[in-house]
């Protein structure tokens, strides 16, 4: 995250095991790269210390001088690497997750997200053809993949499409039967990585053409928005840091499966419970007879409604998490609702989403 912080044994670089064969650790002219940290000459005067995720800890300067992280600037990750001069390139870039969402509603055909610690090389030709779906038990059993691209906005997600769905009685494996190409010429995923397939499910509830759900996988902050597909237009955005941001905007969308601010999934999406929903790390939950709240799982809780029709928010005694979630409760979704205790949030007509108490 950029911040600097010292003396702390337990993190030695001698302490966990020894040195071993050179792993994702090289040298070039311009940097020395460690896993996922380069040191760098950023330019004449300057050395940096900076994360491949785009923070900056630590700049310094040939005048004696240094300044601390975190910032976005002197970020040397954008450097061509060059030849390696010492020490290997190896294991720089694998598989961080492969997915295959349930919830297919938004896609005509079933599809496999994989995930990379990298960005891929743009205009991989025959990129579906170095890579291998089946049956874990049984590498011979195969799914076909007819297609696969990068995300929109996102080149270290790769979507495969498939010419069937995954049974759920099989566990499946993703495997890379050739050298994948990223973006550095140094580095890429080698032919025979594999990692396990997980199923995930669309971080959103759906009341007729509205959802409330998270959105946007990659910002820094997390985002629960109430979104419609009638005009692609979303009404209000709850945030993390317990601020609101009204609509209308198009951003934020639930239905916007393309966007980088689309919908998110993730494999525990949904779980209700006593007198409360979650939709991964936020909860919609009545707090008593006549409040309910939408609460973020830091705590910052971002609106009340309260049974008197009244609105308020970021008065954090309200939170859906002070106690635990517990067994399913008066909380259900139906088509056109979802309940919550004494609470609906209704697809009122074509037009209009109502949050309403019983009273």
């Amino acid at each position: 995250d950029g911040t600097v912080h010292g003396n702390v044994p337990s993190f030695s670089g001698y302490a966990t095991a020894a040195l071993g064969d050179p792993t994702c650790a090289f040298l070039t002219k311009r940097f020395v790269q460690l896993g996922d940290w380069r040191l760098a000459e950023f330019d004449d005067q300057h050395l940096t210390v900076s994360h491949r995720d785009g923070k900056t800890s630590a700049i310094y300067s040939r005048s004696g001088n240094r300044s601390y992280g975190p910032r976005t600037d002197y970020n040397s990750w954008n450097f061509d690497s060059g030849d390696i001069l010492q020490g290997s390139a190896e294991g720089c870039v694998s598989i961080s997750s492969t997915s295959y969402i349930t919830s297919q509603s938004v896609t005509s055909t079933p599809e496999i997200v994989v995930k990379f610690s990298s960005d891929l090389a743009a205009d991989i030709k025959g990129i579906e053809d170095l890579f291998k779906v089946y049956d874990g038990a049984n590498a011979e059993t195969e799914l076909v993949i007819t297609g696969a691209s990068l995300k929109s906005g996102d080149p270290s997600t790769l979507q495969l499409a498939l010419s069937s769905k995954p049974s759920s009685e099989v566990s499946y494996q993703v495997s890379t039967v050739g050298d994948v190409p990223t973006k550095d010429p140094l580095e890429i995923v080698p032919a025979g990585s594999v990692h396990d397939l997980t199923v995930a499910s669309w971080d959103y509830l759906q009341i007729g053409n509205w959802r409330l759900g998270r959105t946007c996988e990659l910002c820094d902050n997390s985002h629960f928005s109430i979104s419609s597909d009638t005009s692609m237009l979303t009404s209000q955005i709850f945030q993390n840091t317990g601020t609101l941001h009204p609509g209308p905007r198009s951003d934020y969308n639930g239905f916007d499966v393309g966007a980088d601010t689309g919908p998110t999934y993730s494999v525990d999406s949904i779980a209700f419970g006593d007198y409360g929903v979650q939709v991964r790390d936020w909860r919609i939950r009545q707090i008593d007879d006549t409040h309910l709240s939408v609460t973020h799982e830091n705590g910052n809780v971002s609106r009340i409604y309260r049974s008197d029709g009244t609105l308020h928010g970021r008065v954090n005694s309200f939170s859906g998490y002070a106690a635990p979630l517990g067994e399913p409760k008066c909380a259900y979704l139906a088509e056109s609702y979802l309940q919550i205790g004494d609470w609906r949030f209704s697809k009122y007509d074509a037009t209009h989403l109502s949050v309403a108490h019983r009273e």
